[in-house]
């Protein structure tokens, strides 16, 4: 008959309690250990277990919401690594009062006198970059070319934005005086392009071209800013013609390109090896219409990649100063194996990762100025004049201002309320390889009489200019640039996971692999075993001879002198040998065999197995545990059988009630299969008996 499954299951469970390397969780099948002992270290195991496996969980679920961690690089990076900052500088005269004198035609605008068509188009024009004072008593901003109300809004593509702006503008000679970098004079057109910002007419230093920055249908915004010379008259600046030689700012510069590749980089920090700019500006387009109280200029440090935006962020540097700005670059860069985590884990996206419309490289800034681009296109139906378009996408006019500005408030505030809902309206994060500049600001007044002195020599046409003296440059050699690494990599999570386990429990991955053949090598091993013992089997042999549970232990010639630790050598008895009076149903998986068996021992039998004279012994594929159950067996049917213990005795146990305690017989359970009560389905027939005896 076969073994019950949950019989075979709880052997399998107490055999691998008895023998696991987990601290603690032998003493709760140990023989000798109380059951109050057991139910204290049952307790300790399964806290320690418990324990444990939440600080694995824990531990690993920390690894899967943040994969990464932001640390100080181990060594420094040298300042030629990383491109010099891009400069922009946007004076706040912007008008050349020989072109237009906005102060003469606003007073007039004021007192309702009538102005000719292009004075109305360039104070229309005017109204995008001056300052909000600039207000008329009436809204003569929708008006046509006088100020009767009559007037019909003249339509936004008349007015040609950036081409009035161009036009209106101090050229570019009157504008720059000199121009150095590295500390060597360069011509001041080979340095600074001409650019379109919020601002209006900015000049930049070191900014990639808009061929590089915008798209392929952006590139009529070039032609805009810098008109050829035969049409409309401008220098064609030689910096706007720069292009970058594979520098991007994820990759940084190719192999093997010397420090004239460009975006410009410098091979030391100081004074020495940064930019040097004198600018002029003459009193006389000096105005307060358009600029406001503020006079001066707008200066903005950003990488050579981003698009500057001085309206959010710029440095104020008066008239008649010289001012130092003193860099210190902040490096992020990521490691290129977070590549395989996703965006919202990491907080940033690599190159190629996220693209925009309108621009050719990704960043935070370019984003969220592209955001605002399709916002305000959304709610107002136009975009500014410096925002980025295509042809087709109409430029906002001077009465739609309003609209246009609201829309910067009304996204800011859609900003704030989808980040509770977890939604943001841009979704613009930050590259994975950014750099942000820190600045330190050192100003002092500049002596013009010996600024004229040593550089102008006092030339009659100089009288009147108010100079501004720009340094830029580096503060350090060399920087501890910020990287994103992996807060945990494999190694990593495999030695928490070992060491939380070896702490709290005492196991290791050997003992996770014990685990695992308790649970499926060691059941498969036996079914095998089994169905291979049972194709050995003849079918010529009668059915009660094939019960597997027939292996005996047998009295025979071996004296118990020896230690029955050591097996005796016997030729091994049939596999089917049944002895009459075989007590069943006491029996269990051995150490030696897959099959569960009786170990028949009558009470005739274990008068003749005595302390005081014992008989020969043969141990047969038994453990102590076995015999043990036998003997305790034929003790509880018969005590006498058992007198005490003789000194020749090699069994481990003391007493007899060792022997019970081992057989895992309580002292007050009743032996219900010993002696000669044969259970019903251990009824053979007396043919089958004499067949064994034989």
């Amino acid at each position: 008959m076969k073994a019950p499954r949950c019989t075979i299951v709880k052997n399998l469970v107490r055999e691998y309690i008895a023998s696991s390397s987990c601290h603690g969780m032998s003493y709760i099948v140990h023989p000798k250990v109380s059951v109050a002992e057991r139910v204290c270290w049952s307790c300790i195991v399964v806290l320690s277990l418990s324990t444990c496996i939440a600080a694995i969980v824990l531990g690993h679920q920390k690894w899967i919401e943040k994969p990464m961690i932001v640390s100080f690089s181990a060594k420094p990076i040298p300042v030629w690594k990383m491109p010099f900052p891009a400069i922009t500088v946007c004076p706040q005269t912007r008008i050349d009062v020989e072109k237009f004198n906005i102060t003469e035609v606003y007073l007039r605008a004021r007192t309702n006198k009538t102005l000719s068509p292009d004075e109305w188009r360039k104070l229309r024009v005017l109204t995008h970059v001056c300052s909000s004072v600039m207000r008329s008593k009436r809204d003569y901003y929708g008006t046509g070319g006088s100020t009767s109300r009559d007037g019909d809004t003249p339509p936004a593509d008349n007015e040609r934005v950036v081409e009035q702006l161009v036009n209106m503008s101090i050229p570019y000679d009157e504008l720059f005086v000199s121009c150095m970098w590295s500390f060597n004079f360069r011509p001041c057109e080979a340095l600074w392009a001409r650019k379109v910002t919020e601002n209006g007419i900015c000049y930049s230093f070191n900014m990639l071209s808009s061929a590089e920055l915008y798209t392929e249908d952006q590139a009529f915004r070039e032609w805009e800013v810098n008109p050829d010379d035969r049409k409309h008259g401008f220098r064609s600046l030689h910096a706007a013609k720069m292009r970058s030689t594979g520098w991007t700012m994820e990759n940084g510069y190719t192999f093997g390109e010397d420090l004239l590749a460009y975006p410009r980089r410098t091979a030391s920090g100081g004074f020495k090896g940064g930019a040097i700019v004198l600018m002029k500006a003459h009193q006389n387009n000096r105005e307060y219409i358009c600029s406001g109280a503020l006079q001066g200029y707008k200066v903005t440090i950003h990488p050579p990649d981003e698009f500057p935006r001085l309206s959010e962020y710029h440095i104020r540097v008066p008239p008649m100063q010289a001012v130092s700005i003193i860099v210190k670059p902040r490096l992020l860069t990521t490691q290129k194996n977070l590549h395989r985590f996703p965006p919202t884990k990491r907080q940033c996206f690599f190159s190629d990762e996220r693209k925009l419309r309108f621009f050719r490289v990704y960043n935070e800034q370019n984003c969220e100025f592209e955001c605002l681009t399709n916002y305000t296109l959304a709610t107002c139906g136009c975009v500014t004049f410096a925002m980025p378009r295509d042809n087709t996408t109409r430029v906002c006019g001077a009465h739609e201002k309003r609209c246009y500005k609201m829309a910067v408030t009304r996204l800011m505030e859609l900003d704030e309320v989808t980040v509770f809902t977890g939604q943001e309206m841009c979704d613009c994060l930050p590259a994975c390889t950014t750099i942000k500049y820190d600045v330190e600001l050192s100003n002092d007044w500049l002596n013009l009489d010996a600024m004229l002195d040593s550089m102008i020599k006092h030339e009659r046409k100089m009288e009147g200019m108010e100079p501004m003296l720009l340094y830029v440059y580096f503060k350090d050699n060399k920087f501890l640039y910020i990287e994103r690494v992996e807060y945990m990599n494999f190694n990593g999570e495999l030695a928490n996971f070992g060491g939380i386990l070896a702490l709290l429990s005492g196991m290791s991955l050997t003992s996770l692999a014990e685990i695992l053949f308790y649970i499926f090598v060691r059941p498969l091993g036996l079914w095998v075993k089994a169905q291979y013992v049972r194709i050995a089997i003849k079918p010529s042999v009668p059915e009660v001879q094939l019960r597997p549970r027939t292996n005996s232990v047998h009295f025979d010639t071996y004296p118990l002198d020896a230690s029955i630790r050591n097996k005796p050598k016997v030729s091994k008895p049939a596999d089917y040998e049944m002895m009459p009076g075989m007590s069943p149903k006491v029996f269990r998986e051995t150490e030696y065999d897959s099959q569960l068996g009786p170990i028949p021992v009558t009470g005739d039998q274990a008068k003749n197995y005595t302390y005081k004279n014992p008989e020969y012994f043969s141990y047969h594929n038994y453990s102590f545990y076995d015999i043990g159950r036998a003997i305790g067996c034929a003790y509880r049917q018969q005590p006498s059988a058992l007198p005490k213990r003789s000194k020749r005795f090699h069994l481990p146990w003391q007493k007899e009630e060792d022997i019970l305690y081992d057989a895992a017989i309580p002292m007050t359970e009743t032996c219900t299969y010993c002696g000669a009560e044969k259970h019903p389905d251990e009824k053979l027939d007396q043919n089958a008996m004499e067949t064994s005896k034989s």
